[in-house]
């Protein structure tokens, strides 16, 4: 299991765009990328099957099965060759790629396809990579999945996920369909490692959220596993919907937390390191405040665990605090006095007018 990150997330966008962003974070908005996966995992399974056969002669090196029985000159074979070449370029799963997609596999014809439908021999071709992906494409544990179940599921209009960080920065077409515990697509990441490198973290939707709204300001309180977002997810929501983005996170189980703020002209970013000395708070640790900015922390944000409701950490007190200069980001060493429970030291700090120094105040 992993660590939880605390993140409290602050959100001040147009009125008129706010329905937009709470649809986002209830799950709510279409999500035209879960679509897009479902229509190309039975493309791919009618590919491997013998169903589906490109228009010309193609070769795809990650999974040779998909395309080595034969050829069809066809409208579903040139909508399969096209579905063929966007999984080989492994596209973003951005909208627009989306609908492609959705134009090709109606092309070839597999809305009504169930698994009764398919012969014996094509049935054959893909039981056994069906139970071996049953996880990854349908949710079952330990290969426990019917092929004809999953394959019929993926007919169904996908529901929305919580807090979907594929909404905002795409995920990818070939990631997709290696799945969470990959082994299938030859040089292709699964979609464990793609997320943990696109987004911060392993699960990038469904998270668990408290949210309060406002008039134009929207807050929200969730945990993602072991890691914060990524800084560049912070930015695309920025940019989608012309909103200014305030993000707190604090992970306690490793020793770390920090503050972004990011609107469409600026971003600032703050964090503490982990400690030099393994032990509970023990040890160094540096503040990076990046410009002379200030580093704040709102009341509670490193204190509670939203996943399990449980005390991750207390304020403690500072013994010494020294200032140094690197380059033009000043550096904050400080050491602290923890408490038994302790992990993380939180403060606010105030720049002189000055600039030569900071002084903290303990929340």
């Amino acid at each position: 299991m992993p660590n939880w990150c605390a993140n409290r997330i602050e959100i001040t966008a147009p009125l008129s765009l706010q329905g937009d962003i709470e649809a986002w974070i209830n799950g709510t908005l279409f999500p035209f990328h879960k679509r897009a996966i479902q229509q190309s995992l039975r493309m791919f399974i009618a590919g491997v099957a013998g169903r589906l056969k490109p228009a010309v002669e193609v070769d795809y090196p990650a999974y040779p099965e998909l395309v080595s029985n034969g050829c069809e000159e066809s409208l579903a074979g040139r909508a399969f060759s096209e579905w063929t070449e966007m999984l080989k370029a492994d596209i973003p799963l951005s909208e627009e790629n989306c609908e492609t997609i959705d134009r090709c596999y109606r092309a070839c014809g597999l809305e009504e396809l169930k698994w009764e439908s398919l012969t014996l021999t094509e049935k054959t071709r893909v039981e056994g990579m069906i139970r071996a992906k049953s996880y990854d494409w349908g949710g079952y544990y330990m290969r426990g999945g019917n092929p004809g179940e999953i394959f019929n599921g993926l007919c169904e209009e996908p529901e929305g996920d919580t807090l979907d960080l594929r909404m905002l920065l795409p995920t990818r077409l070939a990631a997709e369909i290696n799945g969470f515990n990959g082994k299938l697509l030859e040089g292709v990441s699964s979609t464990f490692h793609f997320y943990s490198s696109q987004y911060g973290t392993k699960w990038p939707a469904g998270n668990r959220y408290e949210m309060w709204a406002g008039e134009g300001i929207l807050q929200i309180d969730t945990d993602t596993a072991w890691a914060p977002p990524e800084e560049s997810v912070m930015e695309a929501l920025s940019a989608r919907w012309n909103c200014t983005v305030k993000h707190w996170y604090s992970e306690a189980g490793c020793d770390f937390c920090g503050y972004l703020r990011r609107n469409l002209t600026l971003s600032v970013w703050a964090g503490v390191e982990q400690p030099v000395s393994a032990g509970c708070g023990r040890g160094k640790w540096q503040i990076v405040i990046l410009n002379n900015l200030l580093l704040q922390f709102p009341e509670g944000i490193a204190v509670v665990s939203r996943q399990f409701r449980r005390c991750h950490c207390m304020l403690v007190s500072y013994q010494q605090l020294v200032v140094e200069s690197r380059g033009y980001c000043p550096v904050v060493t400080m050491r602290i006095k923890p408490f038994k429970t302790c992990n993380i030291a939180l403060g606010i700090f105030h720049r002189h007018i000055d600039g030569d120094s900071l002084l903290p105040e303990i929340l």
